[in-house]
């Protein structure tokens, strides 16, 4: 599978082909099969420049740099009841007595 791919690291760029291969060379959890195995498994084929296509496109935020994390906004100061009704505090405190 790596010779099959060497082709399109012009295209793709060697970081994605390596993160490409990671992925799809991992073993399952019994240490049997790689993950392209079992893919090829359910499906019948593991056609590589099919699936670098969709990966490159999956991905390609991530090969642009970080994607941009928004700030939170400030917040504004909690404003009393009085503040909120638009009040001065006495006025409040003899609504409420």
């Amino acid at each position: 599978m790596v010779d099959s791919c060497k082709p399109f690291v012009a295209k793709y760029g060697q970081a994605m082909i390596d993160e490409f291969l990671n992925y799809w060379l991992a073993e399952n959890d019994s240490h049997t099969l790689l993950a392209y195995e079992i893919a090829k498994r359910k499906t019948g084929t593991f056609d590589v420049p099919r699936r670098l296509k969709t990966w490159a496109s999956n991905n390609e935020g991530r090969r642009n740099g970080p994607k941009q994390v928004e700030q939170p906004r400030p917040q504004s100061p909690r404003r009393t009841p009085w503040e909120q009704m638009g009040i001065t505090e006495e006025q409040y405190r003899a609504l409420y007595k």
